[in-house]
């Protein structure tokens, strides 16, 4: 969070949006670090439950339930719009751009980071890593560096700086691939019931070992995109 709210220079008289603000912890962060005024907008009402129940009914943030790509937010009412990973789960990626430069203000300023596929990748890096990672994930698609560069620039965003943090990113993995493998050695019921159970979120879990070999192998990258409004 430091990394992606630093190259916003924000004060506590900025308005942010996070976008795809899950349970509101950026949001959180932002407030209780800067003092900035700051809405979240989720898709889902048990994330927005959650996140009023951490905030004790306190105004800010803010965090409402809605999509992103087809907000009520008056124009130009942001200074600074953050989005973690958000990207990736958005199905009309070039209204994802759109929707920053409208409600950004003249000169204002967008982070974000997201899961990206490899500038380039052989067949079988799609068909064995990016598309089992997508569909398990639940992901519509991942786009490229070049491709979310362009989409910006079509939306009428500059793109002014791109950091690849997959060499850091990718430390993660690992360490949930070794959670896993602990948990299924010294909890072996409970990793049968998730699977004879059917839950939503189990082959998921497979996914873990491929994201660690997509990024070993350079089919995957993490960047973060700091954006802004010409």
């Amino acid at each position: 969070m430091e990394t992606v709210i630093q190259p916003l220079q924000l004060t506590s008289r900025s308005h942010v949006c996070d976008v795809g603000c899950g349970y509101g912890g950026t949001s959180r962060y932002i407030v209780d670090k800067l003092g900035a005024q700051v809405t979240g907008i989720t898709l889902s009402p048990v994330q927005q439950s959650y996140a009023q129940k951490i905030n004790r009914d306190k105004a800010n943030p803010l965090v409402i339930v809605g999509d992103w790509t087809a907000n009520c937010f008056p124009a130009e009412s942001f200074d600074s719009v953050v989005s973690i990973e958000c990207l990736a789960h958005i199905i009309d990626k070039p209204a994802f751009f759109r929707q920053i430069n409208r409600v950004l203000r003249p000169g204002g300023r967008a982070v974000i980071t997201a899961w990206l596929a490899g500038d380039t990748y052989r067949p079988w890096q799609e068909r064995q890593l990016l598309e089992p990672i997508c569909r398990e994930g639940r992901l519509p698609s991942m786009g490229t560096q070049a491709e979310y560069r362009e989409l910006a620039e079509q939306a009428g965003l500059q793109v002014t700086e791109f950091e690849d943090l997959s060499s850091q990113v990718r430390k993660t993995w690992r360490i949930c691939s070794r959670r896993v493998l602990t948990h299924v050695a010294t909890r072996p019921d409970a990793w049968w019931h998730v699977i004879r159970h059917k839950s939503s979120s189990w082959m998921f879990l497979f996914s873990i070992w491929r994201i660690r070999l997509a990024y070993r192998t350079g089919a995957m990258r993490y960047g973060l995109f700091v954006i802004d409004k010409k």
